[in-house]
């Protein structure tokens, strides 16, 4: 049914976020964003260290009234932007002092900040075993 394969999707999220090491180990302070358009299915994953700053709360709000409209009207990317951004301004209000240099950058500029990468298929829901640098 429909809340298995959100179940699923959601698992498949939290491998992938563990499998590529998402975020500062230390702080367990990364964000994944995870899209399947034909399955019409969107999930944000979140490091434990990123609970405060980014509160699931906070992250379920932000994706249905920002990035779900671009979504509805078929243009993925700048949902994916908007999404990004929102985080990111949150994060520059919110993330620990310590994280704080590492997002010293204005949302319109992306210079390795962010990273989109993006993988053909859900695989069943197991994560695939490439990592980042797999795709350089």
């Amino acid at each position: 049914g429909d809340r298995g394969d959100a179940t699923r999707f959601r698992r498949f999220g939290v491998q992938l976020f563990n499998t590529w090491g998402v975020g500062s180990a230390k702080h367990d302070n990364g964000v994944l964003f995870l899209f399947l358009s034909e399955a019409r299915r969107l999930e944000i994953v979140t490091g434990k260290g990123m609970s405060s700053a980014l509160p699931d709360q906070w992250v379920q709000r932000m994706m249905h009234s920002t990035m779900v409209p671009r979504f509805q009207a078929n243009d993925h990317g700048a949902g994916l932007l908007a999404g990004a951004t929102a985080i990111q301004e949150r994060l520059l209000g919110h993330a620990h002092p310590q994280w704080r240099p590492d997002l010293g950058i204005a949302p319109e500029h992306s210079d390795g900040k962010v990273m989109l990468s993006a993988t053909p298929q859900f695989h069943g829901g197991q994560a695939p075993t490439a990592t980042p640098e797999d795709s350089k």
